[in-house]
């Protein structure tokens, strides 16, 4: 059963035109079976792998475009659900980010399935590359 609408594909530039294009997926490898896919985005000393799996690309599949059919889908039915909610502009503090920003993802998360329990487990400030003398020494 389609879900949604088809509209035309292939449009170049911006509009709300859907859009083929091949995703890469993690390829199934054996030892998934112990360990859960994994990628250390910092600096490994010689030795260990970076990540343990492999990416593949898929055939060609179409990417719907929902805008202004936001209200047609919800986490329910669909996996995901679009919100609208204005938040300030977040300065990129980590002491700011902690107090105010976090605790109102969290608040928002929870208008969605009230009483959820909500676990920030992994955030980070995206910043430009380290140089060389910003690096922190490995670990010996």
């Amino acid at each position: 059963m389609d879900l949604v609408t088809p509209t035309p594909t292939g449009a170049v530039g911006g509009g709300n035109a859907d859009r083929n294009t091949s995703l890469n997926y993690v390829q199934w490898d054996e030892c998934f079976k112990s360990e859960k896919p994994y990628e250390v985005i910092s600096e490994l000393p010689d030795g260990y792998k970076k990540r343990n799996f492999s990416l593949a690309a898929e055939p060609e599949q179409t990417i719907r475009n929902i805008r202004g059919r936001e209200h047609e889908f919800n986490l329910d039915d669909h996996a995901f659900e679009v919100r609208r909610h204005k938040i300030e502009d977040v300065p990129f503090d980590k002491g700011y980010i902690e107090r105010h920003y976090l605790p109102t993802v969290v608040a928002l998360l929870q208008t969605v399935d009230p009483g959820a329990e909500v676990y920030i487990f992994d955030w980070r400030v995206r910043c430009p590359p380290l140089t060389p003398s910003d690096r922190i020494a490995p670990l010996s």
